[in-house]
């Protein structure tokens, strides 16, 4: 996680990704980057093929321009961005607002109207985005860039299936008073989604924030855009935070002044010492990245900025002993004992009732439409282990209406909807959700591609079975629910080559539900 702070913030957080670099941690080659305001710009930067020692390297040979009479200015094609004009003008948005909706909303009408009283060039901050990149393509790698629609205050998530070019939406996200336009909509900066963005990463095992602001927000802590709101809900959610932060001898430089892009150099912010001893080993310095069950925990000493690293075991859940999670399309589903995922009306709460009132533990979901169960302990183990296994979703047009597209950012990763024709207003800039209109086959190719090394959670009866029939689904997933229907709409309606036997389960018992994954077996096998 790449959270903002200008230049400076920039500068620091290539100086820390290069000093672990040089030392032999490679955090270019996370699962996940999420790059927020000028950790965009690191996020793009870092998931190319220049390596972070020259990126920073080039930084500390610039030559700064001099400054201006107001402190470090940012120019965007004729109106004057500084550090302290910034501050002012969004400090008062921010108090005038009721809430965080509320905050975007106007935010973006401030700017939309600033901007057509002093209308700016856009090819201007594209070109010095552009400049600032070592290349202008997105990475196979996973990359989600965060911003704000400006004409409507919604939170909006870029990626490379998002229709928008990598510059432009770096340069969308790092726009601060002035809106950067994208085709018909215009855009601010991401650090208004939130302040770091780290929710995105909901789901991941581990999770490392880099944060120049050290934390720190200007907004109201009720509205639960800080990054302590977001740690404890990635927590909640099984994963694994640390969080690094500048040291004192950063000083003030990630104040009003982070935009001039002389602050880093000024301040001379280069990597710490290289760690060494049991924090080398610790890191993974001895060749091999850490393996699955490998926990690197790393902070900062709250006494002279040290690092400080150690390893813990990661203990596999049952669920997923003994199984692998590459590529496999697992379907996921919550089920009736009679064999119904819904009513007659399609209602689904008598199956869904355990996501909800079978126990005091608190699991939170991520992506756009954020959710909390209250589930019992051996439910939310099952949930914590469940969740980072899986790097995309699959199901089809009538899920997709019924869950009203999920905000646009499905909590499992890309989501890939199966459907005859894409819906109208679909896709929508920032959105995850992808339709497939070339056939089930193709469906499922895009979502492992999406995927990578994780699962295909797959969801919808009729989904399932069409997977089922053409011999695609890997693992079913059952969450057994305490509970008899009696009539609605069954799971496995219409399975083309019955008797199928299935693997030997493992069982999860929880509290008003069984959670079951069934290996599926060719239907060659005996």
């Amino acid at each position: 996680m790449l959270a903002g702070a200008g230049a400076a913030g920039n500068a620091w957080e290539l100086g820390l990704i290069a000093g672990l670099s040089d030392a032999g941690v490679d955090l270019t080659e996370a699962d996940l980057v999420v790059g927020t305001s000028a950790g965009s710009t690191v996020a793009a930067q870092i998931t190319g093929s220049t390596r972070p020692t020259e990126l920073y390297a080039a930084i500390l040979a610039e030559v700064p321009p001099p400054p201006s009479r107001g402190g470090g200015a940012h120019r965007r094609g004729g109106s004057n961005v500084s550090g302290s004009n910034y501050l002012e003008w969004s400090d008062t948005i921010i108090a005038t607002s009721e809430n965080a909706y509320d905050m975007r909303r106007r935010m973006g009408a401030a700017a939309l109207e600033r901007e057509a009283a002093n209308p700016s060039d856009p090819t201007r901050w594209r070109s010095i985005v552009a400049s600032r990149l070592p290349h202008h393509d997105w990475p196979r790698q996973r990359i989600l860039i965060a911003a704000v629609d400006a004409d409507t205050g919604e939170p909006v998530v870029f990626d490379r299936d998002s229709g928008v070019d990598l510059v432009d939406a770096v340069a969308a996200s790092t726009s601060a008073m002035t809106p950067y336009r994208i085709g018909e909509h215009h855009y601010l900066n991401g650090g208004y989604r939130r302040s770091e963005n780290a929710d995105l990463a909901a789901g991941y095992g581990r999770v490392l924030v880099l944060s120049p602001f050290s934390g720190r927000t200007r907004m109201p802590l009720e509205w639960g855009m800080d990054l302590a709101s977001q740690v404890a809900e990635l927590r909640a959610g099984g994963s694994r935070v640390e969080t690094v932060f500048p040291d004192d001898r950063a000083g003030d430089v990630f104040g009003a002044n982070a935009l001039d892009p002389s602050a880093g150099r000024a301040r001379g912010l280069r990597p710490g010492p290289r760690p060494r001893g049991a924090a080398r080993r610790a890191l993974g310095l001895t060749g091999l990245p850490p393996g699955p069950r490998e926990n690197v925990r790393c902070s900062l000493s709250d006494r002279g900025g040290a690092v400080r690293c150690q390893s813990r075991a990661v203990h596999t859940h049952p669920l997923w002993r003994g199984t692998t999670t590459m590529s496999d399309v697992v379907a996921i589903m919550s089920m009736s004992l009679d064999g119904f995922v819904a009513g007659p009306d399609d209602d689904v709460m008598q199956v869904f009732d355990w996501y909800f009132a079978s126990g005091d533990v608190e699991f939170t979901t991520g992506g756009s439409d954020p959710m909390t169960f209250r589930v019992s302990e051996p439910s939310a183990r099952y949930l914590r282990e469940l969740t980072p296994q899986l790097g995309a979703v699959l199901t089809g047009r009538r899920t997709f209406e019924v869950a009203q597209g999920w905000g646009g950012n499905h909590a499992w990763g890309p989501a890939f909807v199966v459907t005859h024709d894409v819906p109208d207003g679909w896709p929508r800039p920032g959105s995850t959700v992808h339709f497939v209109t070339d056939g089930i086959e193709r469906a499922v190719r895009q979502a492992k591609d999406a995927a990578g090394e994780r699962s295909v959670g797959v969801h919808g009866a009729d989904t399932i079975q069409r997977l089922l029939n053409a011999g695609l689904v890997d693992y079913l997933q059952i969450d057994l629910a305490a509970v008899l229907l009696g009539s609605g709409v069954r799971l496995f309606d219409h399975i083309a080559t019955t008797p199928a036997v299935l693997g030997d389960p493992t069982v999860i018992a929880g509290v008003g539900v069984t959670h079951l994954r069934y290996p599926v077996r060719p239907a060659h096998s005996s």
